[in-house]
């Protein structure tokens, strides 16, 4: 009989190392494959559309065979390589364990999971796992002669499954309280004169969304916004230094090169840029979308002046729920289920954010993954296909299938592209890549934008039209530290009226707080409301004083600032740029 058959049947030397064994297989692979799938899962239910019974049997049989895989390895190799490999596991389990407590920062889905490391944090943050490593599987390998480390190694792994086990329920707890909560804490709308209607063929369990209906379809009288998210001056002077002409043919656009976003993050604001409603954090997000659309005063009067309205947005960090949107919102569809057309692929996805989760920070960068890696794996079961932020879609659709003109008079068009945020799936001729990056995506996505405006041009509605290109927030840097260099975002604005011209340039000091104002004046929007300057009524050489609320992650619990940053004068000069206020706003995506 072989030796690995001596140790596995020899009833004595099972017996003492079967349950270290036992323990050092199920602490890592629970962690890895179950206990942080679900606890992901649970935290940030509503970031997804899939059930727990969409992956739960998966990964419970991945987690037993890597349990009973790792278990059967230790039992089966010889004395120390079998000590050796158990020290690894509980090196791995332990660390990875404190990573995902204290060393990550911000746990939730909202940060984006490809923001870059510093190389300070990755320096310390291996330096403390190597030093583990080596005193962990020391103390492994001498587990022969100091029998009291056995013991120590059998308390903390089961400290660690008891408290991940632990953490799951309290996830479940609170998600149900969650839950109740928005029930009971429904925003009141206005009571408004507003011609929008309630939907009345809304079941309870019914989800609704935004879907890609209309989307190459334009009306005799255009607003069209392209929202390319994190679209960083910094991305526009990049990416004309190697291209310069790039962005040479935006016929009758001005370039504002000093425009400043109201905040950092994609939530809340494309809802403030489409609603001019501001967020004060004071209530869930679901509350916050419910008021904005329904209460805002500038989406009342796109439907007052006869505007079909198309919102092509990404759900979860611009909506919650599509009801709010019900009578204003052309492209809304109903689903009482969803579909999973991968689950192969959805099942690497999460393995994916619990590695994440768990690895030490210098694997982070290996790692890109985020809500919105769910792209095309998960769709609604309704009427209309679901409109997701998948750019060589998206820009694929709108290129091949071109525009052609609706039965509406006037439209207004929002269209969320990843842009510059990852993921980077799309070229710079806008077909699907594997592999990709923000330059050559923000090149795709012209190439799209070329497409729309030259079918605008053949089907006679571009001289008239009203056309931004933006935004939503500039580059972060990092969510984790206060800015040290200005953030301003890159806008291109196209007045109705203006075509034939090259593009024009203008460093007037502008804001988020000019974007509906310009809709409004160019497009000539009828309307008792006072919105203020347009980009074009603020002169070059005006002292202007704007706002940049920067969304700061403090702490792994989810604990968030929004910095308050005046800008008064010229953004590009840092020293224009001072903190005036801290407000403490808790779970940024409660």
């Amino acid at each position: 009989m072989s030796g690995s058959a001596n140790r596995l049947f020899d009833k004595d030397k099972l017996k003492k190392r079967l349950p270290l064994a036992l323990l050092a297989g199920a602490a890592p692979s629970l962690m890895f494959f179950f206990f942080g799938i679900v606890e992901t899962y649970l935290f940030n239910r509503e970031e997804f559309m899939f059930s727990f019974g969409d992956f739960g049997l998966q990964i419970t049989l991945i987690s037993l065979a890597s349990w009973a895989a790792v278990t059967l390895l230790i039992l089966l190799l010889p004395d120390t390589a079998s000590r050796i490999l158990t020290g690894v596991s509980v090196w791995i389990t332990v660390m990875g364990f404190i990573q995902s407590m204290f060393l990550n920062g911000s746990g939730s889905l909202g940060k984006d999971t490809d923001s870059a490391a510093s190389n300070s944090s990755v320096v310390i943050n291996s330096a403390i796992w190597i030093a583990a490593g080596i005193v962990i599987i020391g103390a492994a390998i001498m587990m022969k002669k100091m029998q009291f480390l056995k013991p120590v190694f059998i308390i903390a792994l089961i400290m660690i499954v008891v408290m991940l086990l632990t953490s799951c329920v309290t996830g479940l707890t609170s998600s149900d309280r969650e839950s109740a909560n928005t029930e009971t804490e429904k925003p009141v709308a206005e009571d408004t004169e507003s011609d929008t209607e309630k939907d009345e063929t809304k079941d309870e369990d019914d989800r609704i969304y935004l879907t890609t209906d209309g989307l190459t379809e334009v009306s005799s009288k255009n607003i069209v916004i392209f929202l390319i998210d994190r679209f960083d001056i910094n991305n526009y002077n990049e990416a004309s230094g190697n291209d310069p002409e790039l962005f040479a043919g935006l016929d009758g656009f001005t370039c504002f090169t000093d425009n400043v976003s109201l905040y950092s993050r994609t939530y809340p604001a494309i809802t403030t840029m489409i609603t001019g409603i501001d967020n004060d954090f004071s209530g869930s997000a679901e509350s916050y979308f419910e008021n904005a659309y329904v209460n805002s005063p500038f989406l009342k009067d796109l439907k007052k002046n006869g505007y079909s309205i198309k919102l092509y947005l990404q759900d979860y960090y611009c909506y919650r729920d599509a009801a709010p949107l019900v009578g204003i919102a052309d492209n809304t569809a109903h689903s009482r289920e969803s579909i999973v057309t991968d689950r192969t692929a959805l099942i690497g996805k999460l393995i994916s954010l619990s590695a994440y989760k768990y690895l030490p920070v210098a694997f982070k960068g290996n790692i890109n993954i985020s809500s919105a890696s769910f792209t095309g794996i998960v769709t609604p079961a309704g009427s209309g296909e679901l409109y997701e932020v998948n750019d060589p879609v998206v820009c694929g659709k709108i290129i091949n299938d071109g525009l052609t003109l609706d039965s509406n008079e006037k439209s207004y068009t929002f269209i969320h592209l990843s842009g510059c945020h990852s993921p980077y799936n799309m070229d710079e001729n806008a077909n699907p890549a594997e592999e990709s990056s923000a330059e050559a995506q923000l090149r795709g996505c012209m190439k799209m934008i070329y497409s729309y405006i030259g079918d605008m041009k053949k089907l006679g509605v571009y001289d008239d039209a009203t056309i931004v290109i933006t935004g939503d927030h500039p580059s972060a840097i990092s969510d984790f530290i206060y800015p040290a260099e200005p953030r301003l975002t890159a806008l291109f604005v196209k007045p109705a009226g203006s075509s034939g011209d090259k593009l024009k340039y203008s460093s007037a000091q502008v804001s988020q707080e000019n974007f509906i104002p310009t809709l409004v004046k160019s497009a000539g929007i009828e309307t008792d409301n006072e919105y203020g300057r347009s980009y074009f009524e603020v002169p070059e050489g005006e002292t202007v004083t704007r706002y940049h609320k920067f969304e700061l992650s403090i702490d792994s619990n989810k604990v968030n600032q929004l910095v308050i940053h005046e800008v008064t004068g010229d953004g590009t000069d840092f020293s224009n740029w001072r903190i005036s206020e801290f407000i403490d706003i808790g779970a940024l995506y409660k």
